[in-house]
């Protein structure tokens, strides 16, 4: 991946985008997270990259299809 590094620098000090970060981090330390990657689905909060399958599960849950879990198939 090509990135301008003066560009990107630019954007990341941006009052805009800072803006967004103390918004997020706000919104994350009222909801009771604590450190990233946190993810929500609905009010469920999840914490580290290993909750990863459990996210995509309470996605599926909260859409309300059926997933295919690994393991959980008859082949």
């Amino acid at each position: 991946i090509e990135l301008n590094l003066t560009d990107f620098e630019t954007s990341i000090s941006s009052k805009n985008n800072l803006k967004h970060l103390q918004d997020n981090t706000n919104e994350l330390i009222q909801r009771g997270g604590f450190g990233s990657p946190t993810m929500f689905v609905d009010n469920d909060m999840y914490y580290g990259n290993d909750r990863m399958p459990l996210v995509e599960f309470s996605i599926g849950r909260a859409s309300g299809k059926i997933l295919v879990l690994p393991g959980q198939h008859d082949t």
